[in-house]
């Protein structure tokens, strides 16, 4: 439990970095939607939240970004299990990556290539 208080804690301070430091280019990211599982763990879990959050450094001009980003997502089991070990138990899923985007800097649309490496823990 203690975790998911730090990690929302965490994610809270990220949502509102200061306005000074979007002028030295970093940028805060947060975004939530549904992880939806699919294949073997779709048939024994729910969809649940996803949230991200993270920053963004580098000028939005440069060619390349580094991000690093958290992401918490929750998947309930279809069912109640009396034990941790079953297939229909619950995860949660806590993330911790760094991604390297390289690609054109325009104001319109643009294609870019991404790069990373995450940490993942399940509980």
């Amino acid at each position: 439990m203690r975790h998911h208080v730090r990690f929302g804690i965490l994610m809270a301070l990220l949502a509102f970095l200061p306005a000074p430091l979007r002028a030295q280019a970093v940028s805060s990211i947060v975004s939530f939607g549904l992880a939806n599982p699919s294949g073997g763990l779709g048939e024994f879990r729910n969809t649940g939240p996803v949230a991200r959050a993270g920053v963004v450094l580098g000028h939005p001009r440069r060619v390349s970004q580094w991000r690093v980003e958290m992401e918490y997502a929750r998947m309930t089991g279809r069912e109640q299990s009396p034990s941790l070990d079953s297939r229909d138990a619950d995860i949660t899923s806590l993330g911790l990556f760094g991604t390297i985007t390289i690609g054109p800097r325009t104001p319109r649309w643009a294609p870019y290539f991404a790069i990373g490496a995450g940490l993942q823990r399940l509980n």
